[in-house]
């Protein structure tokens, strides 16, 4: 039975009940049907269902009916409306446990459209508990896809196609899931450089939308497979598909900018500039920046086709304007976003730092109650508590200072390194080479990615601080004049996704070693290696670079960013507030520098 006729048959059966609870729940059924191809449909059905149930006691009903409703919501993007529904149902103190999963997995389909992933993962969480207390193969495959959709967006492919792929083995017989999963899949293969694999999934993912009449899908699959096949330069095909996208995106009212742009692109990669033209001046007046500047520079490679120079030259000047301006725009955005960090950083490591001193103080101030009470003066006791509240608050503005500068001091980068990296990427940039630009952009946002994230975190994964050190040797192979080889060896230490170490104390020693140690010498080499046993990991720093003398007085060879004493600071806090002994020896010659990082074994907090 495909999609059109389970529609049909459910219609039928609604008009011969009259019974109330089975016709909320038909009607929600025929509901959940729309929802793949007609959601003004799905609304309206539940919508009938939501009059029967009014001023009638069926909570069961009511908890299923504004979660259909909410997830119509999504669907349409009207997300504060769908989050008021879906709470309504968190404040029932009787919620059944499978409603309550369901509840908790669309709020976090919210977050998610909202971009706020943080409190996503938290509510799949919650809802992936209660799937696997109630052996819901479907919930958990929703969950491990929405999971998936995440890293893709954080652009962690791996994990996304690991998440989608385990999403498929519960969903493999729920077709209307599966087509959905396949979709993003596919995108992800794309991104992965992977164009094969992309097509194929998406052609499978045809083949479900077909037989279950989800035509809502078929705008997005096709406009997939349009820029699929763009990538192979097969543009007949590409337009083809093209078209077809447009077709149903309009037919839905979803957004066809950046497929009109691909379909003119293909044909301006056929030499029909004219053809193409007609494409891009349709969204000029409609289109975002971002995609602006792609039209733009279609526009003028259209015109160059039909040797019309003067309007080429015109389109030209606009894209470098535009260009020009999302520059300057990037970097007030990674201002602000910096600058919201760190303010954001103080309010936490201020909450951190107070917890230890409201403990002596609250030791204080039960020895002062204590003695005012066996006085038995009350306004003697006032008194005290209003000096020690004052004392308190006192305590907490001389603490701030120390806290900021602690912070600081365990997430700030070497400004002098950040501002050669940008400089040496718009180089790039200036000189057209898009391959090289491309690859370091990429570095320098998952390393700045990976700061931010770690800054307000006391311990990261092994797995993060790798990926942080190569992106950061990365840049650093930009930014120095001379060559260098490096090695990062994890081959003696599993889970590393598991075990945790303390941010940002690996990198300093990789800096040191790159800017002091081979600033002289030729052929550098630099090995970092990660090692566990039962009770400690090891993490080794080794370098055949001029080294230093650690006993000197000129101990400030260490870079600056992070000197021996900042170091002892760190350990010492780590050892006060997290009973945590870790131990850092250095041993230097004049063939090289050795620094080892002892931590105790710890596993993240599931």
């Amino acid at each position: 039975m495909n999609h059109a006729q389970e529609i049909d048959s459910l219609k039928l059966v609604l008009k011969q009940q009259t019974e109330l609870g089975q016709r909320v729940h038909t009607m929600l059924q025929i509901s959940t049907s729309f929802s793949q191809s007609n959601l003004d449909s799905a609304l309206h059905y539940s919508k009938r269902a939501e009059q029967l149930l009014t001023n009638k006691d069926n909570d069961r009903l009511l908890e299923k009916l504004r979660m259909q409703k909410a997830g119509i919501h999504i669907l349409r993007q009207e997300l504060v409306t769908a989050e008021k529904l879906l709470m309504l149902n968190l404040e029932q103190t009787t919620l059944d446990p499978s409603n309550k999963a369901s509840t908790y997995h669309n709020l976090g389909n919210v977050f998610n459209h909202k971009q706020q992933y943080e409190k996503a993962i938290d509510n799949y969480l919650k809802a992936s508990q209660i799937f696997e207390s109630l052996q819901d193969t479907i919930g958990l495959g929703k969950v491990y896809s929405n999971i998936g959709v995440i890293n893709s967006r954080l652009q962690n492919s791996d994990n996304a196609i690991l998440y989608f792929n385990k999403a498929l083995g519960y969903l493999r017989n729920n077709e209307p899931l599966k087509m959905q999963l396949l979709v993003n899949l596919s995108a992800v293969y794309f991104n992965n450089k992977n164009v094969a694999k992309a097509i194929s999934t998406s052609l499978e993912a045809e083949v479900l939308a077909k037989k279950n009449n989800s035509l809502v899908f078929f705008g997005l699959i096709y406009s997939n497979l349009c820029n699929f096949y763009l990538e192979k330069k097969e543009f007949e095909t590409s337009i083809e598909y093209g078209l077809k996208g447009i077709f149903y995106k309009e037919k839905f009212q979803q957004n066809t900018n950046i497929l009109i742009n691909n379909l003119g692109y293909a044909y301006l990669q056929q030499g029909k500039p004219k053809k193409a033209l007609e494409y891009f001046e349709e969204i000029m007046p409609t289109t975002n920046t971002d995609l602006k500047v792609l039209v733009l520079n279609n526009i003028r490679q259209a015109h160059e086709q039909t040797g019309n120079y003067k309007d080429a030259l015109f389109f030209a000047n606009e894209y470098n304007k535009i260009r020009d301006s999302i520059h300057t725009y990037s970097q007030q955005a990674k201002v602000a976003e910096l600058t919201e960090q760190y303010e954001s950083e103080k309010k936490q490591q201020q909450i951190d730092l107070l917890n230890t001193k409201d403990e002596l103080n609250t030791s204080k101030l039960r020895e002062q109650r204590s003695y005012l009470w066996i006085l038995g003066i009350l306004s003697v006791l006032l008194v005290c508590i209003g000096f020690l509240w004052f004392r308190i608050q006192k305590a907490k503005q001389s603490l701030k200072s120390a806290q900021l500068q602690q912070r600081l001091l365990q997430t700030q980068l070497n400004p002098h390194f950040l501002f050669h990296a940008l400089n040496s990427i718009q180089g790039y940039i200036y000189e057209n080479k898009k391959e090289e630009s491309v690859s370091y952009l990429s570095s320098f946002s998952k390393l700045m990615r990976s700061i931010l994230e770690s800054s307000d975190q006391d311990f990261i994964s092994v797995e993060e601080d790798v990926k942080a050190i190569k992106e950061y040797v990365h840049l650093q192979k930009l930014n120095v004049s001379y060559e260098f080889d490096y090695q990062i060896d994890i081959s003696k230490i599993e889970s590393i996704h598991l075990i945790v170490i303390p941010p940002m104390f690996t990198q300093p020693f990789v800096e040191n070693a790159i800017l002091h140690g081979f600033k002289n010498i030729q052929n550098g080499s630099l090995k970092i290696k990660y090692k566990a046993d039962n009770t400690s990991v090891k993490v080794s720093v080794e370098d055949n670079g001029s080294g230093f003398n650690t006993s000197s007085s000129n101990a400030n060879q260490l870079h600056r960013s992070m000197s021996m004493n900042i170091i002892e600071d760190r350990i010492a806090n780590l050892e006060k507030v997290h009973k945590y002994h870790c131990k850092v020896t250095v041993d230097s010659s004049e063939e090289g520098t050795r620094v080892d990082l002892i931590f105790p074994l710890q596993y993240k907090k599931m």
